[in-house]
């Protein structure tokens, strides 16, 4: 029955529609057994045509919802159609969305923020396993859905602007789901979208741009990450169950899929690592990674075990010097462990998950780090790498950091200030563990005046 149902649909792609059911359903057994025969593979461009490049459409993921949209909640005599009227309500706020929009690009954008920023996913029913029916009248008038509900308002949407869409199913790298566990992208697990504008076809993830679970619960958090994605990107996290859905020159298969590591489409922006990521990197006990940020990003990178139990804390270290920038991680113990990555703009305090990928370790190390800390100041600890410190040993401290005017070592009441170059922002200066010493903690703050200070790393020390 599914396949029928596939073969249908890429025989409607490919613009021929037969009335006859008797030949249509001869047809379709002959393409279902050629499917098997010949693992049935279209060529890509005869049912999907993609762009050139996105340079057009990626003019539209600005991390910024539309003005007009953010103003329809405030209407309370449309509000009150989502309810008694749901129809009218969609046509309503489909002419505003008509009436603002330069093009269909401009169109979409708005549909998906309106979408984005009314739902909130439905986590309790989820979770409970008592999902309520996803029609887009139901979801509208509840203000929640799941990826279904998701799906069928933002179509609803594109039918009534008639803008050509399609919901697509298939395996996400979303909630339930680890790369350190099994995973199996033959089986649908989630929805999304596709747009057509100006003949090319374009993705859309309504659910993943309206927030995240944290715990059990929803946050609220709108997002244009998965606002017309570029495919090379979109497949590290979305597999559709049809191959041509891709959107891909050359579409990869499962097994391929399975390769890669869990990378979202920002996780591209922030960064260049000098070797390409998979999603397993097998190693004796240790780990270090070259890479160069850009975009003024800034990454920092957790270490969980497998089951996500138990983060490393003192097992990550990062150095940064001009543009030479690395990571080095040290494991505990011989398995499989999760490093996180997580972006921030330079001065911002919140980072965001943008990837994630596995190292498996041969054996344990005893090395280990200072526990870093965020501030909202950008600032990289290129030396002392390893903890505990030594009593009474003289090292050698250097920090990177453009943000921050003031560097200090603090041991107890005792405060030091590091020497500051100008031209390399680098802060440097040695110190000499005290006998009596606890733990050592460098601090940064914004003026060279400042009383108080965010702690920017923790040593441990100890005696020789």
């Amino acid at each position: 029955m599914k396949l029928e149902i596939t073969m249908k649909k890429q025989i409607f792609l490919g613009g021929t529609v037969m009335k006859n059911k008797l030949i249509f359903t001869a047809i379709i057994f002959k393409l279902i057994t050629y499917q098997f025969c010949f693992s049935f593979d279209f060529n890509l461009k005869q049912i999907y045509q993609i762009p050139e490049n996105y340079d057009e459409s990626k003019k539209y993921r600005t991390y910024i919802a539309d003005e007009t949209m953010k103003k329809i909640f405030k209407d309370k005599a449309l509000d009150e159609l989502r309810t008694k009227n749901t129809n009218t309500y969609v046509k309503n706020v489909c002419d505003i969305i008509q009436q603002k929009a330069q093009n269909d690009f401009e169109k979409v954008k708005m549909a998906h923020d309106f979408i984005a920023l009314l739902i909130t996913y439905d986590t309790a029913n989820f979770l409970a396993g008592t999902v309520p029916p996803q029609d887009y009248v139901t979801v509208l008038k509840s203000k929640t859905a799941v990826c279904e509900g998701y799906s069928n308002v933002f179509l609803k949407f594109c039918q009534t602007l008639k803008i050509p869409c399609r919901k697509i199913h298939g395996y996400a790298r979303g909630v339930g789901t680890s790369i350190a566990q099994k995973e199996n992208p033959e089986v649908s697990n989630h929805a999304w979208n596709m747009v057509k504008i100006k003949n090319a076809w374009y993705f859309i993830d309504n659910t993943w741009d309206s927030g995240f679970i944290a715990g059990r619960t929803s946050l609220n958090s709108y997002s244009t990450e998965y606002l017309f994605p570029e495919p090379e990107k979109f497949i590290y996290t979305h597999y559709p169950q049809i191959k041509a859905e891709q959107l891909l020159e050359n579409s990869i298969s499962k097994e391929e899929f399975l390769q890669l590591p869990d990378f979202r489409p920002r996780f591209f922006e922030t960064a260049e690592f000098e070797n390409q990521i998979p999603k397993t990197i097998s190693t004796d006990n240790n780990l270090t990674l070259s890479f160069k940020e850009l975009n003024n990003y800034e990454l920092s990178f957790s270490l969980t075990n497998a089951k996500e139990t138990q983060r490393y804390f003192n097992r990550v270290f990062k150095t940064s010097e001009s543009n030479n920038t690395k990571v080095m991680f040290s494991l505990p113990e011989k398995g499989l462990f999760i490093v996180d990555i997580f972006f921030k703009k330079h001065g911002e305090k919140k980072s965001w998950l943008c990837g994630r990928f596995i190292i498996e370790a041969e054996s344990g190390s005893k090395l280990t780090f200072p526990e870093i800390y965020e501030t909202k100041y950008s600032a990289a600890v290129n030396s002392p790498a390893e903890s505990p410190l030594i009593r009474g040993k003289t090292y050698n401290f250097s920090v990177l950091s453009e943000k921050g005017n003031s560097i200090v070592i603090i041991c107890g009441k005792e405060i030091v200030q590091l020497e500051k170059n100008e031209e390399t922002h680098l802060f440097t200066g040695e110190f000499t563990i005290p006998e009596n010493a606890g733990n050592v903690s460098i601090g940064i703050a914004g003026s060279s005046k400042a009383r108080s200070y965010e702690i920017l790393a923790k040593y441990e020390t100890t005696r020789e």
